[in-house]
């Protein structure tokens, strides 16, 4: 070994530097331990690396997640304004042309239908109140003049309603389609926690209402929560309240004729 004050070999059993003449008794055995310890380290580190090695190649393989590109209006009128009406007129035939079963069903299918499609438009695209009407009542028509069609190809009835009370039936029939789709987006803003920071920007009196709401000294909610909290409930009441009014609506418009 070399003696650790002025680095001269020295024999493995010398107790004194023959050239330093300092005392390496005690720095010997620490030396040895540092030694051993180096190896030490350096075999826990092969044995880490071979770990991770191991542990890599038994990993499965993460798949980059796909981006799907944005839906378009030509996309967007496919899926929640065709779709649907193909539906309705899907299940009006198999309902009433194939399988002649209660007209009852047709109208419990004419509002479980679009009210899916207007949760579903509301939760992936938020559009505005006019574009879910407007959806509503396109889809209604369409799909009662389908079903009219369908009828007029296969009985030979007129395509048209040929009287006044006819034509009401029809109407309230549509109606019933138009306020269901509409049902679907009211349950979606009542009921979908995420929109409630979609309801916060779209609704301008919500908005104010961040404005004014001052928290207590201590930085806290007052009681009762801020006063955009209290009028986020306040809006979540009266969707409920409209949304029940509507689904009464849709249901009444829909049976009012056939029970």
């Amino acid at each position: 070994m070399n003696c650790p004050f002025c680095c001269e070999p020295v024999a493995d059993a010398a107790t004194v530097c023959k050239t330093c003449r300092r005392d390496i008794s005690v720095p010997r055995p620490l030396m040895e331990a540092n030694r051993k310890l180096d190896e030490r380290v350096r075999a826990l580190e092969a044995e880490l690396a071979e770990l991770r090695t191991a542990a890599a190649a038994a990993a499965p393989v993460e798949r980059a997640p796909v981006e799907r590109p944005p839906l378009g209006p030509a996309g967007a009128v496919l899926r929640f304004l065709v779709l649907p009406i193909l539906l309705i007129l899907l299940a009006h035939y198999l309902l009433v042309i194939k399988f002649d079963a209660r007209l009852v069903w047709l109208r419990a299918a004419s509002i479980v239908l679009p009210a899916l499609f207007g949760y579903w438009l509301e939760v992936s695209r938020g559009p505005r109140w006019y574009v879910v009407v407007a959806a509503g009542v396109a889809t209604a028509l369409a799909s009662v003049f389908g079903m009219s069609a369908v009828v007029s190809l296969v009985d030979g009835d007129p395509l048209l309603p040929g009287s006044a009370v006819v034509w009401r039936e029809t109407l309230e029939y549509a109606a019933s389609i138009a306020l269901a789709y509409m049902l679907g987006t009211l349950i979606a803003n009542t009921f979908h926690p995420a929109l409630a920071v979609r309801l916060r920007a779209r609704n301008p009196l919500v908005r104010l209402a961040a404005l004014l709401a001052v928290p207590d000294k201590d930085g806290k909610a007052k009681a009762g929560g801020t006063l955009e909290q209290r009028i986020e409930r306040l809006v979540k009441l009266m969707n409920l309240g409209i949304s029940a009014a509507t689904a009464a609506g849709a249901i009444y418009a829909g049976f009012k004729g056939i029970l």
